[in-house]
C-alpha cells in the first residue's frame, strides 16, 4: 500500500470511483512517489480451480469454456494443452503414442521451444478435449486418440494432435503417426510424432522374442524392442517414451507418456509405461507384465496377462500393448487436459 491509504477517511481500495473515474485506474501521488492501483483478472470455468502463490490455475478435464469477466493490469496467461493418448495394439502389441503437448510454461513436446505467453481479453475461450483411443482387440491396431485438444479465443489459438495407435505382432501395419507416434511391431516401423508436440514410437524387432516398440512420449522417443532384455528398465518390450515435466499446476507433474510394448515368448519382461501416466504392457503367460509410468496427474495401470494397461486419465498418455498371442488386448489411451494460469492477486 502507498503512504496515502485513505481518501476522505475511506480506505482507497474500497472507493469505487474518484471524480467519476474508476478508483482502480487512479494514480495516487504521496510525498513525491507515484503509485498505480493494480487490478487483477477475474475468470471462471474448469473442472478444478486452485492457487499457487499469486496465481490461479484452471484445469479442464473435459470440453468447456474459460470465461474472462475482467482483465487485470497483467493480462498475460500461461497454458498447457495436451491431446488424448492412443490405444496400444492387440496381441503382443506395441505401445500407444501420447497426445501432442504445447505449453508456454516449459519446453513443448517433441523438443519444441516454449510457446509465447498468451494475452487475455474479456470474453469466452473455448476448450475442446477428447477421450483416449481404444486399445486394439486381438489382431487389431490400437485406436488413435479421439480428438485434438484446443484452447481458442481472442489472441490465443492453440491446438494439439491426438496420439497415434500401436500395432500388433505379425501385422504388416506400422505404428500410427500422431502427436506422438505408436510403437512398431515385428519389423514394421513406428509412427512419427508431430513437430513441437511429441516424439516417434520405438521400433519392433522381427526375431524371437519379437519385442514391440514403446509408444512415443512428449519428452522422448519410445524405446525399441530389446532381444536380450538388458539396458534401461531391463525389459524386452520397449519402454514408453517419457512425458514432459511441468510445474504449471503448482506441483511438479509429468504429462503425456507413451505406452509400453509387449513381447512374444514366456519369461520375457514387457515394457513399462512412460513417465507421466503411460500404460504398462500386457504379457504372455508366465511372462512379466509392464508397470505404469509414474509422476502424472493420474496414474496409468499395469499390464496383466493378455491385457495392456490404460494410460492415466487426463494425462494424454498412451495405452500399453496387449499380451497373449491369441486373445491379447491393448490398453486404452488417457484423455487430454488443458490448463490456464494467470495472476489473480
Amino acid at each position: 500500500m502507498p503512504n496515502l491509504a485513505t481518501i476522505n477517511g475511506v480506505a482507497e481500495d474500497n472507493i469505487a470511483t474518484f471524480n467519476g473515474t474508476t478508483a482502480a485506474n487512479v494514480t495516487s501521488i504521496c510525498g513525491g512517489a507515484t503509485w498505480v492501483h493494480t487490478t487483477y483478472t477475474v475468470a471462471t470455468g474448469g473442472d478444478s480451480i486452485t492457487t499457487s502463490g499469486d496465481y490461479k490455475i484452471h484445469r479442464f478435464h473435459s470440453s468447456g469454456s474459460f470465461a474472462v469477466s475482467s482483465v487485470g493490469s497483467d493480462a498475460s496467461v500461461h497454458f498447457l494443452v495436451v491431446a488424448s493418448g492412443a490405444g496400444g495394439g492387440g496381441q503382443i502389441g506395441s505401445g500407444g503414442g501420447a497426445g501432442g503437448l504445447r505449453t508456454s510454461f516449459t519446453t513443448s513436446g517433441g523438443g519444441g521451444s516454449a510457446e509465447s505467453t498468451g494475452t487475455l481479453a474479456a470474453g469466452t475461450y473455448n476448450i475442446v478435449l477428447g477421450a483416449g483411443g481404444v486399445g486394439g482387440v486381438n489382431s487389431a491396431a490400437g485406436g488413435d486418440g479421439q480428438s485434438v485438444s484446443s484452447l481458442i479465443g481472442t489472441n490465443i489459438s492453440v491446438s494439439t494432435v491426438a496420439g497415434g495407435g500401436g500395432t500388433w505382432n505379425n501385422s504388416t501395419i506400422a505404428g500410427r503417426s500422431g502427436g506422438s507416434g505408436g510403437g512398431g511391431s515385428w519389423g514394421y516401423g513406428p509412427g512419427a510424432g508431430t513437430a513441437n508436440q511429441g516424439y516417434a514410437g520405438g521400433i519392433g524387432i522381427g526375431s524371437s522374442p519379437y519385442p514391440t516398440g514403446g509408444g512415443g512420449g512428449s519428452a522422448a522417443v519410445g524405446s525399441a524392442g530389446n532381444l536380450s532384455g538388458a539396458g534401461t528398465g531391463s525389459t524386452h518390450g520397449g519402454q514408453g517414451g517419457a512425458g514432459i515435466t511441468s510445474t504449471i499446476s503448482g506441483a511438479s507433474l509429468n504429462w503425456a507418456g507413451g505406452g509400453g510394448g509387449s513381447a512374444f515368448t514366456s519369461s520375457v519382461r514387457c515394457g513399462h509405461g512412460g513417465v507421466g501416466g503411460g500404460g504398462g504392457s500386457g504379457n504372455p503367460p508366465s511372462a512379466t507384465s509392464g508397470q505404469p509410468g509414474s509422476g502424472g496427474l493420474n496414474a496409468g495401470t499395469a499390464g496383466t496377462t493378455g491385457q495392456g494397461g490404460n494410460g492415466g486419465a487426463n494425462t494424454g498418455s498412451g495405452g500399453g500393448g496387449g499380451g497373449t498371442y491369441v486373445t491379447g488386448d491393448g490398453g486404452n489411451g488417457g484423455s487430454g487436459c488443458v490448463i490456464v494460469r494467470y495472476q489473480y492477486q
